[in-house]
């Protein structure tokens, strides 16, 4: 289920990043492209997929992926909530892709779990129901470009309940 809301509420179980703290490591991922960029800024995680070929026509596409650098227990947990911010202009060909996934580098087509937006922008934050997967999982936000503009996203908060 994805919710449009200004902040997350809720009770909070386990922080796995908090606007630049991070309780669990966060390193890239799986990506593909030339010009990807991923950033940990003062306050997020930044990531942008894109291409980097201006001069071709129908460039190839372009993927960029955060993950957690270790397995997370998801067993006593219900809900992994995803605050990020689309920095980009509306596209319906910018996707985002938050996955729970036993893979730690797999692309956005491998996963356990997966919710997906298409094109907004400004703030959005991501329910995944996890409350039936128990044991190990990697958590990985993607940017997916399809090669000739640029998808981004800032990553702000991610924490279970």
């Amino acid at each position: 289920m994805i919710r449009v809301l200004p902040a997350i509420t809720g009770k909070i179980g386990k922080i796995l990043y908090s606007y630049g703290s991070r309780s669990a490591a966060w390193v890239q991922g799986y990506a593909t492209g030339n010009a990807n960029t991923f950033n940990k800024a003062a306050e997020r995680i930044e990531l942008a997929a894109y291409s980097g070929l201006d001069g071709e026509d129908f460039p190839p596409p372009a993927e960029i992926t955060a993950v957690t650098d270790n397995v997370v227990s998801l067993t006593p947990y219900s809900n992994l909530m995803i605050l990020i911010n689309r920095p980009d202009s509306d596209s319906e060909y910018r996707e985002r892709f938050f996955i729970v996934s036993t893979s730690k580098t797999g692309g956005y087509g491998t996963y356990n779990l997966r919710e997906s937006v298409v094109g907004g922008t400004g703030l959005l934050a991501v329910n995944l129901d996890v409350s039936g997967l128990t044991g190990n999982y990697y958590v990985r936000v993607h940017a997916k470009s399809p090669g000739k503009i640029s998808t981004g996203i800032h990553i702000l908060k991610v924490y279970l309940t």
